[in-house]
């Protein structure tokens, strides 16, 4: 029942505590399974200075917007596009549903190829946008399929999706190969988890290969700041190679610029704040340091789990590990008994590890500690 009277301050508080105590943190919790982490200190004080911002209606926040066009500068430039366009959004499946509808207004109703390790959020601008699905299989690296995608792009294919940084595997698609495949299909790249990693790695001599826009073809870019960009929640990011918002674009005469051209009306813009306080804060080398801890780490733990006779499902291009056991739900559900939170990754008999800037070697030893605890009959 909604409450008839205001509740005692110093009650609603204890409450809050107590509903705070049962979430899991990051500072003291085995948070194995979240590719994001807690956001930088002063990313949280950006936020909360800007809360009231909601750039839905931006008129009213003009420091934020040129916070905005800022941070889509950053941002553009990250993924080696000189005159970027975009939009900080809530997130990858924001970003993604709005490329797809993009794609749509521009190339009106048709089919999208994906490979089956693309995001869920591909799936969900799928459906509601009314197109079809077309899913091509993954190779022996878990990568999209060059062979299968050739065989099924065809002229009904409007827009293919690949990735950079998969949530399952961390592998990234062959972009530029597969883009020498295409006529004019609309080329996005969800590169929510990788986006903030891959530039990192190419200077830490950790990647070769083009996934960004120096891959002519890819038309748009999907970022997240909220995940290895160490900003606060929700913050993600859309960017493209042209201003294609406008096909999006609607009238709303009671905004005070006139229109709206993003999925979301009202939009945490707090967020953008956060974000540029992350990216100034840091910069890129800044950025280059988070990303080589988080690499060291799991490789401190590649090195534990072949000492501990563990399976690896595959060699990772990534922060993210796959351990391969005869019952993978099984474990997932004693660890999740001890606040060890993992994913599942049941069509690959596996569990599944990211490896986060809240992630050290001492939680790695605590890990393995409460693993063999629970699955000595799998070790």
């Amino acid at each position: 029942m909604f409450p008839s009277h205001s509740q005692n301050l110093s009650k609603l508080q204890q409450m809050l505590e107590k509903f705070y105590l049962e979430d899991a943190h990051f500072d003291k919790d085995l948070i194995f399974n979240s590719t994001w982490t807690k956001p930088l200190g002063v990313s949280i004080s950006a936020h909360l200075k800007f809360i009231e911002s909601n750039l839905g209606n931006p008129l009213l926040y003009l420091g934020t917007s040129k916070m905005h066009d800022m941070c889509v500068k950053y941002l553009s430039s990250l993924l080696n596009l000189k005159e970027g366009h975009g939009k900080i959004l809530s997130g990858g499946t924001e970003s993604n549903i709005t490329a797809l509808w993009i794609a749509r207004k521009i190339y009106g109703k048709g089919k999208v190829l994906y490979p089956e390790t693309v995001h869920i959020s591909v799936i969900k601008a799928i459906d509601l946008l009314n197109l079809e699905g077309v899913k091509v299989s993954v190779d022996d690296d878990f990568r999209a399929d060059i062979g299968e995608v050739e065989k099924k792009l065809r002229d009904d294919v409007i827009a293919v999706v690949l990735t950079a940084g998969t949530t399952l595997f961390g592998t990234v698609d062959p972009i530029k190969e597969i883009s020498e495949l295409l006529d004019d299909q609309f080329l996005h790249v969800d590169g929510a988890f990788g986006g903030f990693i891959l530039p990192f790695m190419e200077k830490l001599g950790l990647w070769k290969g083009e996934f960004d826009f120096r891959v002519y073809a890819v038309k748009s870019f999907s970022i997240d700041p909220h995940k290895m960009g160490m900003s606060t929640i929700p913050s993600g990011a859309l960017i493209t190679r042209d201003d294609y918002f406008r096909h999006i674009r609607f009238e709303a005469e009671y905004l005070s610029n006139g229109y709206s051209d993003s999925l979301l009306g009202t939009r945490c813009s707090a967020a953008v704040a956060a974000t540029y306080a992350a990216i100034n804060y840091l910069g890129f080398e800044g950025y280059t340091k988070i990303v080589k801890r988080c690499f060291d780490v799991r490789d401190y733990a590649l090195k534990r789990f072949e000492e501990e006779g563990l399976e690896i499902l595959h060699k990772p291009p990534m922060t993210i590990v796959n351990l391969k056991f005869k019952n993978p739900k099984k474990i997932y559900k004693k660890l999740l008994k001890r606040r060890v939170y993992v994913s599942l990754n049941s069509k690959y008999s596996s569990i599944r590890l990211v490896f986060m800037p809240h992630i050290d070697e001492k939680k790695v030893d605590l890990f393995i500690e409460n693993l063999k605890a629970v699955a000595e009959e799998e070790l």
